[in-house]
């Protein structure tokens, strides 16, 4: 980021991530990994018209994972996927 000037500096490459990094890290195969992610993957044809205030539901909590296209993801929040995990296990 020094090389840039301040009003292009972003965090976002902090909280992206490949099926490969993943894959590189956990020792799961890449098809496992994009199987898992599928469930979690917020789609980019959603609309998320259900939310519509605070404390209505919003799809975003149970499917937190973002898909940038190229195989690239962002979580922006660990603690979202996993409340989603747990969510599911209690729901199925």
């Amino acid at each position: 980021m020094r090389i840039q000037v301040p009003d292009q500096w972003t965090f976002l490459p902090a909280f992206t991530f490949t099926i490969e990094d993943v894959a590189a890290s956990s020792g799961v195969e890449a098809a496992t990994i994009e199987a898992v992610l599928s469930l979690f993957r917020f789609e980019s044809h959603v609309r998320n018209n259900p939310f519509t205030g605070l404390n209505e539901f919003n799809e975003t909590n149970v499917r937190p994972v973002l898909h940038l296209g190229d195989d690239t993801y962002v979580l922006l929040q660990n603690y979202q996927l996993q409340e989603s995990l747990t969510n599911l296990r209690f729901s199925g």
